[in-house]
């Protein structure tokens, strides 16, 4: 049996990047406290804990002083930049540079624009962290949907600006996109403003999925649970690929998948670890 993993599966730059600044950190034994889960991949959580490092939710900022606080590569709406300076809280901001640029992009957005005749839209999920650190930017009254349906009334606006977190997939983008085009049409002089703001990793992602997806005759997809790239690249294997399942980790695979297999393909999300992906491969192995 031909056991692979897919090159470009593991760690995009931004959690590279955020992990490897927590680690530094507890290298040298000094506490270190995460704002929320540092990447969607429990196992990466697990690990983390398991060299020192302390998560906490927002609310827990009231409750600490003096003390180093890692921002994630989600990033943070201004109200935690600016309670964190209260309670004397050093943060290492280790939002992705990809993000931060799409923060400023929607604060500027908001900052120039009426917004009783100005709409800003972010295509996204509401409650992501990601996407409450882009709400943050614009006080909280960007409107966050997932489809055309979720717009709502556009009657009566002169300017409309589309955003999109940047783990969400592409081909929903464009039906939202494709809706407002009809609505500037229509409406005569209005102004659209549309940014696609995708990370080009997670969009550059699919067609080598896709490839790799028909390659093999079975698909082990590995992920967080609560991985958003993840459930968007599942999604296309398992379009592409019948024979593909969803697992977190080792103890979820059935041996009866790879009954009468002759290759295995391994892939994941970009909050999926590529020490996580070799031991499922390993696993897969073991049944061989």
């Amino acid at each position: 049996m031909k056991i692979s993993i897919e090159e470009k599966s593991g760690f995009c730059f931004g959690v590279t990047r955020v992990i490897k600044m927590a680690e530094e950190i507890l290298d040298r034994g000094e506490k270190l406290y995460c704002l929320g889960q540092i990447v969607h991949n429990e196992k990466e959580v697990q690990r983390l804990i398991d060299k020192g490092l302390v998560f906490i939710e927002n609310e827990d900022l009231l409750k600490i002083k003096n003390a180093k606080v890692l921002i994630r590569a989600h990033g943070e709406p201004p109200a935690t930049y600016a309670l964190s300076r209260e309670n004397d809280l050093e943060l290492i901001d280790g939002t992705c540079p990809i993000v931060l640029t799409l923060q400023k992009k929607i604060r500027k957005a908001y900052e120039m624009a009426d917004p009783a005749k100005n709409r800003i839209i972010i295509y996204g999920k509401e409650n992501h962290p990601e996407v409450r650190g882009l709400k943050g930017q614009t006080e909280n009254k960007a409107a966050i949907v997932r489809s055309c349906d979720e717009v709502g009334e556009l009657k009566g606006l002169e300017s409309v600006h589309l955003f999109s977190q940047t783990t969400m997939d592409t081909e929903g983008f464009k039906k939202i996109d494709k809706y407002l085009r009809k609505w500037q049409e229509e409406g005569g002089k209005k102004e659209l403003n549309v940014q696609n703001t995708i990370c080009s990793h997670i969009s550059n992602r699919q067609p080598g999925i896709i490839q790799f997806a028909h390659e093999n005759e079975l698909i082990i997809f590995v992920a967080g649970k609560k991985s958003s790239n993840g459930q968007v690249l599942f999604n296309i294997c398992k379009n592409e690929n019948e024979n593909c399942y969803f697992v977190s980790g080792e103890d979820e695979i059935k041996s009866e998948w790879i009954k009468d297999v002759n290759s295995v393909g391994v892939c994941g999300a970009t909050s999926t670890p590529r020490w996580l992906l070799e031991q499922i491969a390993a696993k897969i192995k073991s049944f061989t």
